[in-house]
């Protein structure tokens, strides 16, 4: 079964993708893949689409949906519902354009794209990096301000646009996110320590970690 939102089914219906046995069967080229998941971009009339494809869902990760009391009927749903929840509390993420679930744990979730350019982008030029520093030092001290657990808060993972009262922070990828739950010490600190990971050492990397943690210390 495929659900497909009011803006992108008209311009997957031109290409012929508004099933999901085709929309599922569409290759590369990949901008991501691993054994269980993939992502490509369709480029459509309106603008790209996203296409998440799940090929299965390992017995751990019910296992883990269950202790959490929740039953896991797909990763691409769970990260649907995820979006939904982040735009509710006025983050900026994708849009959901699509979610379709076939048997055998396979899935897909569709999204707009996030307008922005990623953050490793904008640290490349020495004059973007103090603005780039607020930004995400914003995003951060937002996310555990709202209680939201994000395993995969990583540079590339964060896109900046430009703002009426400067660069504006969005963010993509939170197929495992926990929101709403109390954060204990150890979470804040795996976030962080991914993030850290992932600015790298250089010198642009070292001074906007450097400002985040300046802005999480009051």
């Amino acid at each position: 079964m495929l659900y497909l939102s009011e803006k992108a089914a008209p311009r997957l219906e031109r290409l012929h993708l508004d099933r999901f046995d085709h929309l599922f069967s569409l290759e590369g080229p990949y901008l991501d893949r691993n054994r269980l998941r993939d992502v490509i971009r369709i480029e459509t009339p309106g603008g790209s689409l996203y296409r998440k494809r799940q090929h299965g869902i390992k017995a751990r990760d019910h296992v883990r949906a269950a202790l959490r009391g929740r039953r896991l009927r797909s990763h691409s749903r769970e990260e649907a519902r995820h979006l939904v929840q982040l735009q509710e509390r006025g983050f900026r993420v994708p849009v959901p354009a699509g979610l379709g679930e076939g048997s055998r744990g396979r899935s897909l979730l569709l999204v707009e794209e996030l307008e922005g350019d990623p953050l490793p982008n904008l640290l490349e030029a020495e004059a973007e990096v103090e603005a780039a520093a607020g930004a995400l030092a914003a995003l951060v001290h937002g996310l555990l301000e709202a209680r939201i657990y994000w395993p995969d808060l990583d540079a590339r993972h964060v896109f900046l646009r430009p703002g009426p009262e400067g660069l504006e922070a969005g963010f993509l990828d939170v197929q495992r996110l926990n929101v709403g739950d109390p954060l204990r010490t150890k979470a804040r600190s795996k976030m962080l320590d991914r993030l850290d990971r992932s600015l790298g050492p250089g010198k642009a990397g070292r001074l906007v970690f450097q400002r985040v943690q300046e802005v999480l210390a009051g």
